[in-house]
This record gives C-alpha cells, structure tokens and sequence, in this order.
C-alpha cells in the first residue's frame, strides 16, 4: 500500500499513533510527511504485536503445565489465543480504533477463561498465565494510544478495566495481590514509556533528517552548478575560443566565408547558452541546432573532417565506429577527438593528421595521429589550459573511459581515446 496516497481509508498512521501536529518548521514535503508517519505507525503497531506475542508464549507455556487446566478450558483458552494474535496482526497491518478494542476485548476474555477454569484456580502456571495476558497482553495497547489526547482518555479507560479484571482475578484465585499487581503495572508502564518517548522523538528526528536532506541538496546544487560551469568552460573553448583565435591570427589559412559562417554559429550558441538551452557541439564551430541529416552513420565525422579542412588541416579517417552526438559516451569522444585535432591544428606544425576508429562490443576507440613537433607528456602544464586537462582527458573520464597520450618533442604525437558503448 502506498503511504503518499491520500485517498486510502486505512493508512497506518492515519487513524492512530499520528504524529504532533505538524509545523511548517520541520520543512518537509506532503509526500515525506506522509512517508514518516506509516514508518513510525508500523514501528509502533509492531511493537505492540511483539509485546502481544511474548505474552500469549508465556500464557501458552502456562496452560500447558500439567494440571494447570481443564481440557474443554485449555480448548477454549487455545482458540482465543489464536484470535488474539489474529487481531494483532492486523493492528499492526492497518491501526485502527476497532482493532485496537477488538484486540484489547479478545485478551479480557483470554483472562475469564483462565481464571475461572475449574482447575487453574489455584495453579501457580494459571496465576502466570493471568499476569502475562493482563500485563504484555492487554498493556500493549499502550504503545499505541498516546498521540492525542482522545486516544489517551480511551488508554486510560482500558487502563482502568485491565486492573479491575485483575483484582476480581487474583481475589477469585486466592492469592497475593501485591506481586501480580507490580508486574502488571510494570508491563503497562515499559509499553507506555515507549509510545511517548517515540512520540516525542518523531518531530525531533523529522527536522534532522529534513536538515540533512537539506544539506544534501544544498551541495548536490553547488556540485551540479560547478559540473555546468566545466562544461561551460570546455564548450567556449572547444568552439568560441577557437573562433577567436583564428580572428587574433587575422584568418591566415582559413575561407573568409567559412570564417564568417563559424562566427555566426558561434554567436547562436553563446544566444542559446545564454537562455539556459542545453546545445550539444558536433566540433568546433558545430553544433547540433538541427537534426538534418543527423542519423547519417558518418554525419558527425563529415561534420569534424570539413572544419578542419576550412581552417588548413587535412584529416584522414580509417576504419569506422558508431559515434553518436545523442549519446553521453559519443558525445564525450566526438568533442575529446575534435579537441585533440585543434590542438593539432594549432601546435603540431603539419597539416595532415590521422584518426583511425574502431569499437568492440563495450568500447569505442578513437586514434588521432600527427607526424610534428611532438611534446614531452609529463612536463608541468600551465593549469590555466583547458585543453588536454579538460577537454579531453577529463571529458572521456566523465563517461567512464580513458585518454592516452604518446608523444617526444620531435617525434609527432598519438592520443588514444576510449569510452565504453
């Protein structure tokens, strides 16, 4: 059954053991509210069944004590029992008033049967058997009726109708009072004590666990809002800045017309990005605004190979892979190959260079090759740079994959791109 369901009758919760009233301070949504309060009914309906249970064991060793009753009694006895723990059981399943008094009415009459039968006057096991029902038994209801005051009075009745059965009992089996009469209060007391302490506890728990969902959000926005800005930072990399640095070097190398038709595909994306409107660049001065021709298996690479050749670098592909802009992992590789091809572009001093692709059943592998000026990988970069940091060997990490770089300063360089499918 669901808790958040405002329609259902018999929600756990919703008729007994309800919580404090609520206050906006403990800044909690319907739905978890709602979710508290069937936790914290089941935690009290099941307590109160354990406390029924543990009594009808001891009743049940009790009777079965030889001569502790007859046998039409211990019938009875048996049978009534049963019914007990029928009763509570369903308690515990959906609280209600009804099964609270059905309940409390099957162990009153669990507690005629014992101490009227014929042969368990007098029988210390019988007199047990009394104690145990009038106790755990019938004192269990106690854990439960302590959140309004209405179901405090009621408690307090039941109370009252517990200890006259007692008296009557223990004067009818000629016994002492005192000692049954200790336990019996004692029971009633372990079971009241928890229901309040559990009642006063809800709302104190209830803001604690809204202070830490609270927290959590808090930093779950600030790691999301930082995760954006890095992206931010590699897109204006990988694309304005790319733009811009071709217009720093007065276009050398470059179509006028392609340089134009760049700049103006940039400014949409900076418009687009300033709406708040997520955009998925294909590469450098690409981005994907339309889907045309977008399910063409090569689309993305045509796409990659055509900037390059507008700005003066010649790329050669071999082999082929299945690298997908709609997916988090192509997207990944596609902007991380496109990266290493302007870097390339702009400090390998060649203008062909080399991607060979291939992809197994969980990998997608992407190799990009130049025969220039080379560089040493484990020299200290500046870590203002975006480029090989960010733009490529974080990007594939994002999505689980790798970026390895080979390189020696007059040796041209290879990087390795891996992402899972």
């Amino acid at each position: 059954m669901d808790p958040e369901d405002a329609t259902t009758p018999e929600l756990p919760g919703r008729h007994l053991g309800r919580a404090p009233r609520r206050s906006p301070a403990l800044g909690l949504s319907e739905a978890d509210h709602s979710r508290f309060l069937w936790q914290r009914a089941r935690l009290l309906s099941g307590t109160t069944l354990s406390f029924a249970i543990a009594a009808e064991l001891t009743v049940l060793l009790a009777v079965f004590a030889p001569g502790a009753m007859t046998t039409t009694g211990l019938g009875i006895t048996l049978s009534l029992i049963l019914m007990h723990l029928a009763a509570h059981v369903m308690l515990a399943g959906r609280p209600s008033m009804f099964r609270v008094l059905t309940a409390f009415g099957l162990g009153q009459a669990v507690m005629l049967v014992l101490w009227n039968d014929p042969a368990g006057k007098s029988a210390v096991a019988t007199i047990t058997a009394v104690i145990a029902i009038a106790g755990w038994g019938l004192g269990s209801v106690a854990t439960i009726l302590v959140s309004t005051r209405g179901e405090t009075l009621i408690l307090a009745g039941l109370f009252a109708a517990t200890l006259a059965h007692l008296m009557i009992a223990l004067h009818a089996m000629q016994t002492s009072v005192f000692a049954p009469l200790v336990l019996v209060l004692g029971s009633w007391a372990v079971s009241l004590a928890f229901g309040i302490w559990l009642n006063q506890t809800f709302p104190r728990i209830m803001r604690r666990i809204s202070g830490i969902g609270g927290a959590y959000l808090a930093e779950r926005q600030g790691s999301e809002r930082e995760a954006q800005r890095h992206r931010d930072a590699r897109l204006l990399h990988d694309t304005v800045l790319a733009t811009l640095t071709l217009l720093a070097h007065s276009g050398r190398g470059v179509d006028e017309n392609a340089l134009r038709a760049q700049a103006a595909s940039d400014g949409k994306l900076l418009e687009r990005l300033r709406t708040g409107e997520e955009v998925h660049p294909q590469a450098s001065g690409d981005y994907l605004l339309t889907t045309t021709e977008a399910s063409a298996p090569d689309y993305e690479l045509k796409l990659l190979r055509e900037r390059f050749e507008r700005a003066g670098l010649t790329v050669s592909i071999h082999g082929s892979a299945n690298l997908s802009a709609y997916t988090h992992s192509g997207q990944a590789i596609l902007l991380a190959l496109a990266e290493a091809l302007e870097n390339v572009r702009r400090h390998a001093g060649v203008s062909t260079a080399d991607v060979t692709l291939s992809e197994t059943d969980t990998v997608v592998r992407a190799v990009v090759t130049d025969s220039g000026v080379g560089f040493d990988p484990n020299a200290e970069r500046d870590p203002n740079r975006l480029g090989m940091s960010e733009s490529i060997i974080g990007r594939v990490g994002e999505v689980g994959g790798t970026a390895r770089v080979f390189s020696a300063p007059g040796a041209g360089t290879t990087i390795m791109l891996e992402v899972p499918r």
